[in-house]
Order: structure tokens, then sequence, then C-alpha cells
């Protein structure tokens, strides 16, 4: 039988067909074959961009994950600083060459909301959430009542304070209070005959040209007084009201001359190399700055204290800093992806590999409750558990928007209300932009 040129085309494409399909099913094709009955089975690839991290600090849990899925190779690529994987991860996502898993910071959902999907409820639900994790984690990655990251740490700003010139000055414990804060900084301010600020009580006041985190701890400070950040509705900056201005007030009061609490200005070298060298008695700053110090004194001899509260506060506020593992849109595998940061993050003894491994405070509810008693951890892991943020996309927008407001108002160029509105108003517009 003869067949025509466009009867051959027809069965030659139906032949073509098949032979892919047989190549998928087989798994030979990349991508290709799984199975959800059958783990063992399932074939492909993922791809993890991390910051900040060693690719080490996962190769427990990955290994366990591996022991399920045997035949899905993890491929990490971790990036030293956040400023070069936003770029890069930028540039990924331009070309559709996005990793199927990716670090954001807590603070920057709304920057990659329409970049990432969500974990099926099925799998895990806010509601699991609530059970496995600090509230301020519902609050950061929960959206429309789906789940859209999870941490494996989680770190809080605490107070670091210099034991031995706190002996010096005869200071027994640190400030638990704000008042108690304020009693004691006349005693640890050594300020010279010319106006030299020779030894500083605290590294605050200033802007973060030389406070590392100026703009987090004023944030804090904002929300321990009741200030309400931004609205429900996430379309306005909110922070210009009475609250916001005696937060800012109170803030910026230790940088003034003329204020018998004054103990840092804009001379003052960076807080943590003053921390390191004795010439601050007290800096704010996360876990995240302990093997800094080391690096810089490892004969300082400090402790790390919970952030204070104000004393007429009837809840506790400290305020966080870490990044949760989400799935970009662009994976070919989206749920085995989140598997696999469902395997990392909310199973106790894998999430506990990386903790042990990396010395970070835990995310994880179960092990906050194993490092309460830990000398080195004890602090973030009880902070971790009532920490509060604020919504705002491209963070990095709107601290420069803050620490320009404090530089304002510290210089003497505006008043201090008009500093405040121009700033709310400035990250209001950021809110609005889209970026």
């Amino acid at each position: 039988m003869n067949f025509s040129k466009q009867q051959l085309i027809i069965f030659g494409g139906i032949g073509l067909l098949i032979l892919v399909l047989i190549l998928v099913f087989a798994g030979i094709l990349p991508g290709s074959k799984t199975s959800t009955n059958n783990p063992a089975n399932t074939q492909g690839g993922l791809t993890m961009w991390i910051y900040g991290d060693q690719p080490s600090f996962y190769n427990q849990a990955i290994a366990a994950f591996n022991a399920t899925y045997p035949h899905v190779k993890v491929d990490v690529r971790a990036f030293g600083n956040y400023g070069t994987y936003s770029q890069t991860l930028l540039e990924a996502m331009a070309s559709g060459q996005a990793p199927d898993i990716f670090m954001i910071p807590s603070t920057e959902l709304p920057t990659y909301f329409n970049k990432i999907v969500p974990v099926s409820s099925a799998l895990f639900s806010p509601f699991n959430l609530q059970q496995d994790f600090p509230a301020v984690v519902y609050q950061d990655f929960v959206s429309g009542q789906y789940v859209y990251g999870l941490p494996l740490s989680l770190d809080t700003m605490a107070l670091f304070y210099n034991k031995d010139l706190f002996t010096k000055a005869g200071i027994v414990y640190p400030p638990a209070t704000w008042q108690d804060f304020d009693r004691i900084v006349p005693s640890l301010t050594q300020i010279s005959s010319t106006g030299t600020i020779d030894q500083a009580a605290a590294a605050i006041g200033t802007s973060n040209a030389n406070i590392d985190h100026a703009t987090d701890l004023l944030s804090l400070l904002m929300l321990q007084t009741g200030t309400t950040i931004t609205n429900a509705t996430k379309n306005q900056a909110t922070f210009a009201v009475d609250t916001g201005f005696n937060a800012f007030k109170f803030y910026t009061q230790f940088s003034d001359p003329k204020n018998n609490l004054y103990t840092w200005n804009d001379n003052m070298p960076d807080s943590l190399d003053a921390f390191a060298t004795n010439k601050v008695a007290m800096i704010f700053d996360y876990e995240s700055a302990v093997n800094q110090l080391k690096a810089k004194n490892s004969f300082l001899n400090y402790g790390i204290a919970p952030v204070p509260q104000p004393a007429s506060s009837t809840a506790y506020v400290s305020y966080p800093d870490y990044a949760g593992f989400v799935v970009s849109k662009q994976s070919r595998y989206q749920s085995l992806a989140w598997t696999l940061i469902l395997s990392m993050t909310t199973n106790a003894q894998n999430a506990n590999s990386y903790v042990t491994a990396s010395g970070n405070p835990p995310a994880l509810l179960s092990l906050i409750q194993s490092r309460l008693q830990d000398p080195n951890l004890s602090v973030f892991a009880k902070q971790a558990l009532y920490a509060r943020s604020w919504y705002g996309p491209n963070r990095t927008s709107i601290a420069s928007v803050l620490s320009q407001m404090i530089d304002a108002y510290v210089t003497g160029q505006t008043s201090l209300q008009t500093a405040v509105k121009e700033a709310a108003n400035q990250v209001t517009s950021i809110m609005n932009s889209g970026l």
C-alpha cells in the first residue's frame, strides 16, 4: 500500500509523539517520570538558592529528603550577601531561569508575590503554620489563606552589653525597660572637655550611616509604643501620628547635645566596630552579629539580653530578621519543591540538623522550646515568640527613607513632625509603586 506524503508526515508525527511519551514515562527525558504513589520512583532535579549560609548546613536535611526521593538531585547555590543574590535572582527570573526554591527576607513577600506559588493547603495550611511557628511567620508569609514561605531560622534584635564597662560603672544588670535604659545612660557616657564622646553608653540616635540596623531599632520602638506603621489595606504608611512622633523623639534624643541623655553622634564609628573596641557599652543587633564580633575581638567580654520594653507595656514586642524559602512560578516541579521545603522546615529532626550546623536561632516552635535554656540562643529563642513585623514592600528603599528622615531631623534640616510626615508620604509612594 502506498501512502501519500501528507499521510507519511502524519504517521511520522504520531510515531514521534509516542516515542516522546515512552521516554517521558521511562524517566529518560529531563523532568519527567514522577509517581505520587511511590516517591522512590520520582525522578527530577531541584535547584535551591540561598544567601548568608553555607550549603553544608543543609546536608543532613537534604540527605533525609533523598532517603525518600533517591532519584531527585538537589543542587544548592550559595551567595555571600543579599545584594548580589537579589540582583542575580532578578536576572535569572527575567531570562526564565529562576531556581525552583529560593530565599526571600520575611519583609519581601509583597515584592516577590507575583513570582512565587503557595503550598497546597492540602499539604500545609495556615492552621498548620500556626501550630508549628511563631505568630510573626503567619503575619509575614500568609496571604489569602495560603502559605507562601517557611523559615528554618528566626533571628531577633537583642541588646548586646559590655560587661567590663558595666562593672566599671557599678551597673549590675542590663536594662529590662527603656526607663532603666535612660537611667544608666549618663553613668556609661564619657564626654571630654572639648565635647568629644570618649565612651558612649549606647549606639542609638542616628541613622544607618553609623548604626547597624538603626531603622529596625526605630521600627521596634514604634511597634512597642503601639504605632500602626501601615494600614490594614496595605496602601498607606500611618506612622505620622502621636505614638510615631513620640517613638521618633525618644530615639533621636540620644544624639542631641542639649539633652542630658546625649551619648552618640554622626562622628562615632560604626556601632559594631565601636562595641568591639570598648568605645560603646551597648548596641542593638542580631544573633548574626556574634560571629562578626568574634572575628573583630575574640576577647571581648559581653552579654546578650532581651531588648528593653516600655515599663507600662502589657505585651512584649521584639523585632525579627529572617528569611523564608519560597517556590518559583517558573519551577517545573512546584509540588516537589514544596515537599522539600516542608521536609526541611517542619520536620524537627531535619530543622534541628540545620540549627546545629549553622548555630542560628530556630524558627520551629518545638526547637524554640528546646533552646529556651541554651546559653547562646535562649534570648533569641524566647524573643521569637513575641516578634512582630509590619507590611511594606522593598524594605531596602523604605530603610533608606527612614534613615534620611533621621538625618534630616538630627542635622536640623527640618522639624520632627515634618520629617516624619514626609517620610510617611514617601513610604506610601513605595507601597503603591509596585516596586
